[in-house]
């Protein structure tokens, strides 16, 4: 159903979902660094 619900949206609504997809990385990469995991470049 996740990827169902996006294509009955409105015409915008892609520039939003991408908006919180970057949003939703940039979250989890801090959030890694606060646990004192840093990013590295594979995602080990």
């Amino acid at each position: 159903m996740y990827g169902v619900i996006p294509t009955f949206q409105p015409a915008n609504f892609g520039r939003v979902y991408a908006a919180y997809g970057g949003i939703f990385i940039a979250l989890s990469i801090l959030w890694g660094w606060k646990d004192k995991m840093p990013p590295d470049r594979f995602g080990s």
